[in-house]
C-alpha cells in the first residue's frame, strides 16, 4: 500500500524509492487523477511538513491507495505520541472522487479509457 495526500490542493505522494515500492494501483490513481485534472505531485514528504500541514490545514486528505482497499481513508495521524486528526473524509474532495471513478472503470460502467480491462 502507498499513501497519499492532499496538500494545498495537489496530490501529494512519495516519490519511489527503495522503501516506497512501484504499486498498480498507485500508478492508476496518478493517471487517473492527471486525466480529471487534479494537480499531482510524486516527491519526498516528509513528516514535519505534514504535522505542520494537518495543523496549519495544508493537509486535507490522507488515503492509502493499494490492491485490496483500492482507497482507503485515513482519520489521524499519529506522530511522537501525538495523534492529529485529519479533516472528516465527508469534506474531501479528491479521494471520493477518484474512488468513485476508479471503481466505476473497474467494473465497466464508464469507458475505460486507459486500456487498464482486459476482457477474458
Amino acid at each position: 500500500m502507498n499513501a497519499m495526500f492532499v496538500i494545498n490542493g495537489v496530490l501529494t505522494t512519495p516519490v519511489l524509492s527503495d522503501s516506497i515500492l512501484a504499486g498498480i494501483t498507485r500508478e492508476s490513481v496518478l493517471m487517473l487523477a492527471r486525466d480529471l485534472g487534479i494537480p499531482t505531485e510524486e516527491r519526498r514528504v516528509a513528516v514535519a511538513e505534514l504535522e505542520s500541514g494537518i495543523l496549519d490545514g495544508s493537509v486535507t486528505e490522507a488515503f492509502g491507495v493499494g490492491t485490496a482497499a483500492t482507497i482507503a481513508p485515513m482519520a489521524t495521524i499519529s506522530f511522537n505520541g501525538k495523534d492529529l486528526a485529519l479533516p472528516d473524509a465527508s469534506d474531501w474532495r479528491i479521494a471520493p472522487r477518484l474512488s468513485v471513478e476508479l471503481d466505476a472503470i473497474r467494473r465497466g460502467r464508464i469507458e475505460d479509457r486507459f486500456g487498464w480491462n482486459i476482457p477474458v
